[in-house]
């Protein structure tokens, strides 16, 4: 892909995030499920922008690291679930690798 296709795609790209941002906020006033949706899709874009996988959300991605000891996952993890108990353990797909 040529790098003005590129630019393009990312022009469109940021018209796209600016119109979820509204969607979303519009969505926490009148539909809160829509927007807990925009917000798990920022979550996987946000996760594949940090060079992982774009299915996984970082909360999976911090439990899987937490399970393997790395302190990364053990700081968020015990921050998410801080918030939300239990929050790294249920967002996990599959085993942990």
């Amino acid at each position: 892909m040529t790098h003005c296709a590129l630019a393009l795609i990312w022009l469109l790209c940021q018209v796209a995030a600016l119109l979820a941002a509204v969607r979303m906020a519009w969505a926490i006033l009148t539909h809160p499920a829509r927007a807990w949706t925009i917000a798990l899709a920022y979550d996987r874009l946000a996760n594949a922008a940090a060079n992982d996988g774009e299915v996984q959300t970082i909360s999976s991605r911090a439990e899987k690291a937490r399970r393997a000891g790395k302190r990364w996952g053990c700081w968020l993890c015990r921050v998410l679930d801080g918030v939300d108990p239990g929050h790294c353990g249920r967002s996990v797909e599959g085993p942990a690798s």
